[in-house]
């Protein structure tokens, strides 16, 4: 029961918030344009700001971290071979080839992620996730590129790339977080306290957000496609990664950081990557929606078996 407990306390909440994005674009009160200029503040505010906050406060010491960011980044690099290999066997137009294999690699870790690891109850479990989901933005939206790349025929620029990853807000606050955590400097309270409020304001408006991109006709569209997906994404992927983990010792902030880098939802910046790169959008755009809506189910079931396994 305390296991089923944690389990709800996390995931229901973000699962109300959700549904208020639901109702406030049921009646209408924002429009689909308003949500999307929404997502740009907390893309490039409130996620920057809590990640920032959460590396500054933390009482994490960082130097035994090198094995358990090399783990993530050949986890990453082997599931991504594996879907450039597998999805062409089953997907035979070029435009969703890139589209699925970005989809299916690419997590939204940052605000789904980070909104999950600061309603769970571990000590360092923010601290833990801000630090997996900083090291995966640059592995991640490197994979979103080549992904799209290698199907488009075009050669991937590496000097373009690595300036787009560095100009990633997300990046830009992790390094100033790590700045400030490993000088030992002492922000005032005129820094911090806004920083604050704006990592305070992040969770709860993202959840909102989501619910507000969520259409029934993400749910219609390219069901046997969609339904490929999200058994890849939210079950099988996430079950390898955590076995694996098991199996390489980790366990609790770690364990539960791995678990959200692989379960977590089709990244939202993966929609606007497709588009701009000539994938199918519309496939892009269902992928982010339906991975949405079920992943608060999916991973309150991993939680909560997590959980009762006493791994957590």
């Amino acid at each position: 029961m305390d296991a089923f407990k944690v389990s709800f306390e996390v995931v229901a909440p973000l699962l109300i918030l959700m549904a208020v994005g639901v109702l406030v674009r049921a009646v209408k009160l924002l429009s689909a344009e308003t949500f999307s200029k929404m997502n740009r503040l907390i893309f490039f505010i409130g996620i920057p700001a809590l990640v920032f906050q959460s590396i500054v406060t933390s009482s994490l010491s960082f130097d035994g971290f090198w094995g358990f960011s090399l783990w993530i980044i050949i986890a990453f690099a082997l599931v991504f071979a594996l879907l450039l290999l597998v999805v062409p066997r089953f997907e035979k137009d070029n435009r969703r080839r890139g589209v699925l294999v970005q989809g299916m690699v690419r997590s939204n870790d940052a605000v789904f992620g980070l909104a999950v690891a600061a309603a769970f109850p571990g000590e360092n479990s923010l601290a833990v996730m801000a630090f997996a989901a900083a090291l995966s933005v640059p592995v991640l939206n490197a994979i979103g590129v080549i992904s799209m790349e290698v199907f488009r025929g075009e050669r991937v620029k590496p000097l373009r790339l690595m300036l787009d990853i560095l100009k990633n807000p997300i990046i830009i606050a992790v390094i100033l977080g790590f700045i400030v955590k490993l000088s030992g400097l002492t922000l005032p309270k005129i820094i911090m306290v806004p920083v604050g409020h704006l990592a305070n304001m992040c969770t709860p408006l993202a959840f909102i957000i989501l619910g507000g991109i969520l259409t029934r006709q993400s749910f219609m569209d390219n069901r046997k496609t969609l339904s490929v997906v999200c058994i890849f994404k939210l079950v099988v992927l996430p079950l390898l990664a955590v076995g694996a983990a098991l199996l390489f010792g980790y366990r609790g902030d770690m364990l539960l950081a791995i678990l959200i880098l692989f379960g977590a939802p089709t990244a939202m910046s993966s929609f606007p990557l497709a588009a701009a790169m000539g994938g199918d959008e519309a496939l892009a755009g269902e992928q982010v929606a339906v991975t949405t809506a079920l992943s608060l189910f999916s991973m309150f079931l991993f939680l909560f078996f997590m959980q009762l396994g006493g791994v957590l």
